[in-house]
């Protein structure tokens, strides 16, 4: 390990493979967050996939402020 100490694409993977575990039950909850998440997420990726891409809605260029 220690060769690859300033490496940090691997130290990263590593920390990934350790992350990851096997899912032993779904809760309500975690499914319809996890549902909403991906809906709200498509909306945006068929968005900009029009604006930019097929460029048949108007861009909104202004910048958001916090």
């Amino acid at each position: 390990m220690s060769e690859y100490f300033n490496n940090y694409m691997v130290l990263y993977s590593e920390r990934v493979i350790n992350l990851q575990y096997t899912l032993t039950e779904m809760h309500k909850e975690g499914f319809n967050k996890l549902f909403n998440c991906y809906l709200n997420s498509l909306k945006q990726i068929k968005t900009v996939y029009w604006q930019e891409i097929l460029k048949t809605e108007y861009r909104n260029s202004q910048s958001k402020s916090c």
